[in-house]
């Protein structure tokens, strides 16, 4: 079985510490390479970098992926697609987020429209994921705000939560789900019908 892959993007500030496989993808490449960490792929244009980053990039890499920058899809969306063509069924993604917006709202496509794999965009300050059709025991973690959205018209329940839910039904229009906290230890989610978007974030 596969270890996870983090594909890292070009504003990651940091490289959690999980075990996994690592992408790079475009710059986050080079801050792979510089870390001296060895990487499954790099993917990217690369047009942003000089000659040195990209020998550097090219020695951490077990293959290099240079792609057209002129093309249909972003660089991430590449990578989450090879990884997905390798074999990969859970992915982290670190550093896609604190940018252009444009970016960000693609991200959040590529999120909801991604069903091969299990994705988890990470950052300093946000743990982004969908869920899908089951309960989920959630523990206190340093992320101290618990949003919910739906993707789909969606029933949920909260338990052990500072605003618990009992079979709500939740509409994509709704937002009044942000902004929630787990008042003990450990939080229960469970989703009835439907998917949602799980943001567990910081100020």
């Amino acid at each position: 079985m596969l270890r996870p892959c983090m594909l890292v993007c070009p504003l990651a500030r940091s490289i959690p510490d999980i075990k996994c496989d690592y992408f790079g993808i475009d710059a986050g490449a080079y801050a792979l390479a510089s870390h001296k960490i060895m990487m499954e792929r790099s993917i990217g244009d690369f047009d942003s970098l000089g000659a040195d980053k990209y020998q550097l990039i090219d020695k951490y890499s077990i293959k290099m992926i240079k792609l057209n920058p002129i093309k249909d899809k972003s660089d991430l969306e590449e990578g989450v697609d090879l990884a997905i063509q390798l074999g990969y069924d859970k992915l982290y993604i670190v550093g896609a987020s604190g940018g252009r917006l444009d970016h960000q709202y693609a991200n959040f496509q590529l999120l909801k429209n991604t069903a091969k794999a299990k994705m988890i965009f990470l950052d300093e300050k946000n743990r982004i994921e969908l869920l899908t059709k089951g309960s989920y025991d959630i523990a206190k973690s340093v992320y101290k705000y618990f949003s919910i959205f739906a993707v789909d018209d969606s029933v949920v329940t909260l338990e052990g939560f500072k605003y618990p839910l009992k079979y709500q039904p939740l509409t994509t229009k709704d937002i009044y789900t942000l902004s929630n906290e787990i008042i003990g230890d450990m939080g229960k989610l469970t989703v009835h019908q439907g998917r949602i978007i799980v943001i567990q974030a910081n100020d």
